[in-house]
């Protein structure tokens, strides 16, 4: 869940969204691979949204996915 976030402007809408991603990075020369990208859906006209998604994210170990 999200809260607190600023109320809309005049004259638009808010539909927060969050976006998850996966990046391997690699310790010895600092370089970062993303290797997925999720977006929620959008929520319409609330500043306090509750997301209930679930991501699958297949061929990453828990090592790699900190």
């Amino acid at each position: 869940a999200l809260s607190g976030l600023p109320p809309k402007q005049y004259n638009s809408t808010i539909e927060p969204y969050v976006t998850v991603e996966i990046i391997k990075q690699s310790w010895t020369n600092r370089k970062r691979e993303l290797l997925h990208s999720f977006r929620t859906r959008g929520i319409r006209h609330t500043t306090s949204p509750i997301y209930r998604e679930t991501f699958v994210i297949a061929d990453v170990s828990s090592y790699e996915a900190k």
